[in-house]
């Protein structure tokens, strides 16, 4: 009995060109009016995926979002806050550091906004999906310093992405999370952050047990939520690891693979 379902956004439920299909809304919602429970896990920034649901008309005030990689949780119209992880304070700032001294650019998140050093090539694609803006500091080690941190995004180009992500691992491993995301991103964010803790974190607010979950995902910062769920869902456009810790395969985020499992479900009595 799935009681409630979790999904990535990017690559999972949205299509590769950020869009959603109309049989995953009319899905979503049909699901929904069944009594069953639909949200989001996602990296991007909180307005940023609010704005995005309300858009595509799968927002509702009262329902959590999972934003910053499971760093913060809280209803879309922002009333309730059910739980926030963010970096240990100071943190972010180090991390900061040492990737610009070594030329990795870097960027985190203040007051609903991207914040970087300088302006970087990437920003333009990042905040253009987001529909967010960025603010330069000058000097984003200094300006996090005293700041609280959800989580700190490095973009690398696609051949040196094992060499940030070795770097950070060993640097900072011990104190955070460090976990690809994307062909270009590599995050660090709070151990008690994760999409798998956040995934619990709703359980509990929900009354719902994890063995009533199903959890959708495409990339490695979706592996532990996979693990978690009680069905973990791997759309084909994953990569291989999920699809080899997943319950099952869906059909590509194109295909709209998600909407396609919670209707068998539905259609099975899944939801009830």
């Amino acid at each position: 009995m799935i009681k409630l379902t979790v999904s990535d956004f990017d690559g999972t439920l949205a299509r590769r060109d950020k869009t959603i299909g109309e049989y995953t809304r009319e899905t979503i919602r049909a699901y929904r009016e069944a009594g069953g429970i639909f949200t989001i896990a996602t990296g991007r920034m909180f307005e940023g995926i609010r704005s995005q649901l309300e858009k595509t008309g799968l927002s509702d005030p009262a329902l959590p979002i999972v934003s910053y990689q499971g760093a913060k949780i809280c209803t879309a119209d922002g009333k309730i806050s059910i739980r926030e992880a963010p970096l240990p304070l100071g943190l972010g700032s180090e991390i900061v550091r040492f990737c610009e001294e070594r030329d990795i650019f870097c960027q985190s998140y203040a007051d609903e906004s991207v914040v970087v050093s300088r302006y970087h090539p990437s920003l333009d694609f990042y905040c253009r999906v987001n529909v967010v803006p960025f603010r330069e500091t000058g000097n984003l080690a200094s300006f996090l310093k005293t700041r609280t941190v959800y989580k700190v995004l490095t973009w690398s180009e696609p051949e040196r992405i094992d060499e940030t992500e070795n770097l950070l691992r060993r640097e900072f491993g011990a104190a955070c999370k460090v976990c690809r995301s994307s062909r270009h991103f590599v995050e660090c964010f709070a151990f008690d952050a994760g999409k798998e803790n956040a995934l619990s974190a709703l359980c509990d607010y929900f009354g719902v047990s994890v063995e009533e979950t199903m959890a959708f995902g495409d990339q490695y910062n979706d592996l532990e939520m996979i693990r978690r769920a009680g069905i973990g869902v791997a759309v084909s456009n994953a990569e291989e690891a999920l699809k080899r810790a997943a319950d099952r395969i869906a059909p590509d985020c194109d295909s709209e693979g998600v909407a396609r499992v919670i209707a068998e479900y539905m259609n099975q009595g899944g939801n009830r």
